[in-house]
């Protein structure tokens, strides 16, 4: 992930340098693509975009209009170092990340796009927008990955992921897809927490046994490496 998450004209305004947003954000991407080089690993840059830092109409007094341009400006020098995909993150206002998201795919498209917010414990964004609301407004704006970042930890970011993937009217996941999660989450040690196999089988819509069947088939082809992108 690149370092421009502030890396927007009115953030930059604030230290006298709203002239050199071309700049950071392309070195961004130059520089993450360096550190991926030197690691000597395969990796996907996703670059970074966060909240202007400012307040946007009718609670404050810069234009949705304002907003979309500022992203422009922002997104279009992040694209022309050639991401692998857009990332927008720790967004609390529902309108202001439908601007950046508006930008993106006007610049950007077929680049994926990520799109974050953040929750407060009481389980909706400081400006009062329920999980609900998040996951159909986005759903609506075809953005291919929804989450939750920088909120209030995992005990109460759970109910809002799952209030997230109920209210998210994507098609229903494959087999192999099921399975390429359940890998990625064992790989992480969510199954060593309590009740996480339960949970996780409710949220894939299968049973239990179906959860220990794919954990035995992943490693039954770890065990004789034919675990590979073909099983993704």
């Amino acid at each position: 992930e690149t370092n421009t998450f502030g890396a927007n004209r009115f953030k930059l305004e604030a230290h006298g340098m709203a002239q050199r947003v071309t700049e950071f954000n392309v070195a961004g991407v130059q520089r993450a693509r360096a550190a991926i080089a030197a690691s000597g690993r395969n990796a996907f840059v996703a670059a970074s975009v966060g909240p202007l830092g400012v307040q946007l109409a009718p609670v404050g007094s810069v234009s949705h209009q304002d907003a979309y341009n500022a992203f422009r400006e922002q997104i279009a020098a992040l694209v022309s170092a050639q991401p692998d995909a857009l990332i927008f993150e720790t967004f609390a206002n529902l309108q202001e990340i439908t601007q950046a998201i508006r930008a993106a795919q006007e610049l950007a498209s077929p680049i994926p796009i990520i799109a974050q917010m953040t929750f407060n414990s009481d389980g909706v964004t400081t400006y009062g927008y329920t999980p609900a609301q998040v996951a159909r407004a986005l759903v609506a704006l075809k953005v291919n990955v929804i989450g939750v970042n920088c909120s209030v930890g995992p005990a109460r970011v759970l109910p809002v992921i799952e209030q997230i993937i109920q209210n998210s009217l994507h098609p229903v996941m494959k087999r192999n897809q099921k399975i390429e999660l359940i890998r990625f989450m064992d790989e992480k040690g969510i199954f060593l927490m309590k009740g996480s196999v339960e949970k996780v089988a409710s949220l894939l819509g299968i049973s239990k046994v179906t959860v220990y069947s794919y954990l035995d088939e992943i490693k039954n082809k770890s065990s004789k490496g034919e675990v590979n992108e073909k099983d993704l």
